[in-house]
């Protein structure tokens, strides 16, 4: 998982999840196929 300002999609099978962690309000990327691709915002 990279922590990261800014977060994009890195392929076509990445997707965007938006919920709230710990309070805060988090923008996710989940990738099954690469599991290098999972970012979060913040």
């Amino acid at each position: 998982m990279k922590v990261r300002p800014s977060v994009k999609k890195m392929c076509s099978d990445c997707n965007i999840t938006t919920g709230k962690f710990q309070g805060k309000k988090r923008v996710r990327i989940r990738c099954k196929k690469n599991p290098k691709h999972n970012q979060r915002q913040g």
